[in-house]
Order: C-alpha cells, then structure tokens, then sequence
C-alpha cells in the first residue's frame, strides 16, 4: 500500500488521530498517529517473497520479551492480511546522551541476547545467518557474482580487488568456532535503530531480519557499522567480553576479516535499483542516485583501506 491507503486504513481505527508518515526510514513504510498524550508507530512491510519482514520482527519481539530484555518497544496488535503492524511510539530525547550512557547500554544489549538465548526458543534463523565459514564465503560470493551481472563499468576494477582479496581467505578453518556461539540476533544493528528516548533509556527496534545467529556476526556488524562513530578500541572494549580464551580472540580475528569484505559489499546495495526504488519510496523523498552510489563507493573502498591494514 502507498501511504494514502495505509494512511485511510488506519483511519477506521485512529479516526481522530493525526497521521503522518516518518521519512528517512530504509525499507518499510513508516508513520505516527498521535491524539495528544497517545502515540503509535505504525509500520507497512514491503512485499518481500523471500522473507517475511512482518513475521519474522513479530516473532523477534516475541523471543525478546520471553528473554527478559525489556528496552524495546511494545508491539501493540498485527494484522497479517494487511501486512501492517502497531508499536509504542518512543519519543525522542532532543538533548545529547553520553556516549559511556550509550556504550552501556549496547554492552548490557548484546550481554541480555548473549545470556538469555534459550535454545528452547523456537524462530527461524536470522537473514543471511551462517553458522560456518562455508556459509559466510557463499554469501560472499552471491553478492559478487550479483554485481558483476549490473555490469557497471564503475564497479567493474573495485570488484576484481574484492575478488582478489577473498582467494587470500578462502583457506581460514574456522566451521568449530562459529558453532559454539549461537543467540537469536536483531540481525540488522547499528545506530539507526536505536533511540535516545526521552526517558533517558537506549530503546532498539527495527528487528525485520532477526533470529538465530552467530555471536560472533553480531560483534562483527557493531564492528564494521560506520553508524557506530567510535574507535576502535571503544568498539573492542565490548567485543572483547565475549573473547576470553586465545582461540576465540583468533577466530573473532579471521570471522571479522571476512565480514569486513562482505560489509564492503553490503554498503553497495545502492547500486541494486530495486533496492534503491524501494529505500528512496520508504524515506518518503526523491534521492540523487547518482551522488548515492558514489558515496557508497567511497564506503566500500574506505573498507578494504581498513582490511589492508589487518594483514600487517
């Protein structure tokens, strides 16, 4: 639905609310309904065949709340048919938050999923979750291959270097380690879903790829994310929690070598135009593709700058 349908759907049942759409949202359609002290954030889900945006962050939400991770927001009512979903609406604090306030709460985050997943647990895997190295080198390679079929000549010598770089790692045996550490994941976490409520809490959300993972992905994804402005030492004083023995710390090494390479394609997604038509109609504005794709480029190049200096 476009937003003048979602925004007459929810009319039946907001009548004298006022709806608007939040922009700068990347997949689904986002809006508040608000009638003075009552707020909503309602989300329309993208048609999506191969996954289940709107199930899959009900089901998230779910494991959560059993797990006893309370700094989320509430999920109000689903209607499947309509794939449309109701949350709290978490207002924003306007002033600045510390960033030991925000480090904090991302540690005891990650430490609550880390030590309240239960196996008992019953959801799907996470998207793109991989539990070897295997799995990770055949995510890899199906970004590649991808876009090497856009056949765009400005991608053409920056995908070569990538191709290059994973012969060099295509020999790290790491299937042991990746297996040990499983936790049910947001799967897509960085600092654009987070919020600085007004109550002084950091409030995550936005679980639409959740579900069983690998710990190690999840610390490699608070590594990589460039949202994250962080050193790299504040980024390692919490990934390193979870290291405690040489061959873990190893492992996290080669895990995070890898990830780095699939992160510096993750960021040229905008150069999928599907992708982009869908990104730039949630945001809710139009968006100069152009001047986009070249600062993704920039992003992916920054990356492997960075994994270059892991080799030495």
């Amino acid at each position: 639905m476009e937003f003048l349908e979602v925004h007459n759907y929810l009319k039946q049942f907001y009548n004298d609310f006022n709806i608007q759409q939040v922009s700068g949202r990347g997949n689904s359609l986002i809006l508040k309904c608000t009638n003075g002290s009552e707020s909503y954030l309602i989300k329309h889900y993208p048609i999506d065949k191969s996954w289940d945006r709107q199930k899959v962050e009900k089901n998230t939400y779910q494991c959560f709340k059993k797990m006893g991770i309370k700094n989320i927001p509430e999920l109000k009512w689903v209607d499947e048919k309509n794939q449309v979903t109701c949350f709290e609406y978490i207002e924003k604090n306007k002033n600045k938050i510390s960033i030991n306030s925000v480090q904090k709460s991302i540690d005891n985050f990650i430490l609550s999923i880390y030590t309240n997943s239960d196996l008992s647990l019953a959801t799907n895997d996470a998207k793109e979750a991989f539990f070897s190295q295997k799995e990770l080198l055949e995510q890899i390679q199906k970004r590649v291959q991808f876009l090497i079929s856009l056949n765009i000549n400005t991608l053409s010598e920056h995908i070569l270097t990538i191709e290059k770089l994973i012969k060099k790692v295509e020999s790290f045996d790491i299937e042991k380690e990746i297996l040990r550490k499983k936790i049910i994941s947001p799967s897509d976490f960085g600092p654009h879903n987070l919020i600085y409520s007004v109550s002084g809490q950091v409030i995550f959300f936005d679980f639409e790829y959740g579900g069983w993972d690998s710990l190690y992905k999840l610390l490699c994804d608070f590594y990589w994310h460039e949202g994250f402005n962080w050193t790299k030492n504040q980024r390692l004083n919490i990934i390193n929690k979870y290291l405690i023995k040489n061959d873990e710390t190893e492992t996290f090494k080669k895990i995070n070598f890898l990830m780095g390479i699939k992160w510096s394609l993750l960021v040229l997604n905008e150069f999928n135009p599907e992708v982009f038509a869908k990104r730039s109609k949630a945001r809710g504005k139009e968006c100069n593709y152009n001047d986009l794709k070249g600062q993704q480029l920039e992003k992916s190049k920054n990356i492997l700058l960075q994994l270059k200096k892991f080799n030495k």
